[in-house]
């Protein structure tokens, strides 16, 4: 968006007489009456589908025209779409997203990632992973914003430690963080839907039990400050020993500006 205006000046000369006027201010109360009404899902910056091919690495046609189309929402779960929505096919342990492709295809105005190699449309993007592109778009989504970033990974007390700074920080200033202790990538996606302009804070729990999800996560953050409450025997299943756990873990401070470990 480019707001033409007064820039820096805050007020408004007409006729030789000087009135107030902020374009700070009144894009502010232009944002705020959009974010009374913001479902947890919905984007505060809409995407548009040249984006979602660059980020995706996909040809872009000659002549490739969008037409002005915007999708509004982000979902994986096809129950819960609405028009403008771009539906992400997850496969779970119960349900498997592209079993739904089709019926989310019906409404003109939605755009459908997926891994089904069969499915051709024009409003369906096909890739082996959709997790990880509905990461890289959340990425970019959350670049948008300046909240101070601050990721946090344990094998245990993940959940009351995030809890704790992100009390202390809403004390100073709006903070976003994890919900309950939606801590993988789908969770992560779920938390950055719900930042905003206002948000100056942003502690994320970040948990994992294979190999490379803390570096996908940390990689989707890009965080600002990264925690390590402690390593211990957790998924070994997994890990094999609490030396594959500290390895998983490390990827955490690798990728922070600054980094803290507790044991």
């Amino acid at each position: 968006m480019l707001i033409c205006g007064k820039g820096h000046e805050n007020y408004q000369e007409i006729g030789g007489i000087r009135y107030d006027f902020d374009d700070r201010k009144e894009a502010a109360e232009a944002l705020t009456g959009i974010l009374a009404s913001k479902a947890d899902n919905e984007l505060i910056l809409p995407l548009d589908p040249l984006l979602i091919k660059i980020l995706a690495g996909a040809d872009i046609p000659a002549g490739f025209n969008p037409g002005g189309t915007c999708y509004q929402y982000i979902s994986t779960d096809s129950r819960e779409i609405k028009p403008g929505s771009m539906y992400f096919a997850i496969k779970g342990e119960r349900f498997d997203g592209n079993d739904y492709l089709e019926s989310v295809l019906e409404d003109a105005s939605c755009y459908a990632v997926g891994s089904n190699p069969t499915l051709s449309h024009p409003r369906y993007h096909f890739t082996e992973e959709p997790t990880m592109l509905m990461a890289g778009i959340m990425q970019k989504y959350l670049l948008m914003f300046e909240p101070y970033k601050i990721a946090l990974t344990g094998s245990t007390g993940k959940t009351s430690t995030k809890e704790l700074i992100a009390n202390i920080l809403e004390s100073r200033a709006p903070t976003l963080k994890t919900l309950k202790n939606e801590n993988n990538i789908i969770g992560l996606c779920k938390t950055i839907l719900r930042v905003e302009p206002q948000h100056r804070y942003a502690v994320f729990e970040i948990g994992t039990n294979h190999f490379g999800e803390i570096a996908l996560l940390a990689d989707t953050i890009r965080p600002d400050a990264g925690l390590i409450l402690n390593i211990g025997p957790s998924h070994l299943e997994y890990f094999g020993d609490e030396d594959g756990v500290y390895k998983e873990r490390r990827a955490l401070p690798a990728r922070s500006g600054l980094a803290f470990v507790s044991c």
